[in-house]
């Protein structure tokens, strides 16, 4: 009778352990129940931008079990210039090298690696640079004439680049000044349109390129 008791002892014991082992997931340490990442989607799935203008992507949406960390390849290589925020998703640029960039992301969670390939893109170009042959001698000759053009009765700027260079700092503060009111440029004329005017001061940011 005892040995009867200690057989049906041990194969409640045998069945306790094996319950256990079941509910503790696969070999692998795996819960049974995990997805693996899928349907991962950049809204929206590129981004534009000038070199030197960093720029990033909005968080990506995605299924499958939490957490999932995330990597990049980048086609050509960017190197340091295009990063993902490995908890995030978001991908963010330096933009300084131009060139159009195919971002391929790896998104990992614990049912494993998947890639989704080309899932977003990075656009950087080369702005053009403004200089004085190519933008601003025009402007000067067209609307600040017949004052400061050769022939003249004031400084030649039109035909002049190194004057006009030198003087850059004057020259945007009279133009920028209320219409109307004293040292406005050109003398009695229109205020130069809002692009215009961030022509002049852009040839001031990209160095006082002449040509």
């Amino acid at each position: 009778m005892k040995s009867i008791n200690k057989n049906i002892f041990f194969i409640f014991l045998l069945g306790l352990t094996s319950i256990m082992f079941t509910s503790c997931g696969g070999d692998d340490g795996t819960t049974p129940s995990a997805t693996a990442p899928s349907d991962l989607v950049y809204e929206p799935n590129s981004l534009t931008t000038d070199v030197g203008v960093a720029g990033e992507s909005e968080a990506p949406t995605i299924k499958g079990t939490a957490p999932i960390t995330y990597s990049i390849t980048t086609t050509p290589d960017a190197g340091a210039e295009i990063t993902i925020d490995k908890n995030t998703g978001v991908i963010s640029t330096t933009a300084a090298t131009a060139g159009n960039y195919k971002v391929s992301v790896t998104a990992t969670n614990e049912a494993g690696d998947v890639e989704f390939k080309d899932a977003f893109s990075v656009d950087v170009t080369s702005k053009v640079k403004v200089t004085y042959k190519g933008n601003i001698q025009g402007i000067i000759t067209s609307s600040c004439a017949p004052c400061h053009v050769y022939g003249g009765n004031e400084t030649n700027y039109a035909n002049a680049y190194t004057t006009a260079k030198d003087a850059v700092d004057y020259i945007i503060d009279r133009v920028n000044r209320d219409q109307g009111t004293a040292g406005f440029m050109p003398y009695s004329g229109t205020k130069l349109d809002a692009a215009t005017l961030a022509i002049i001061a852009q040839w001031k940011t990209d160095g006082l390129l002449e040509e």
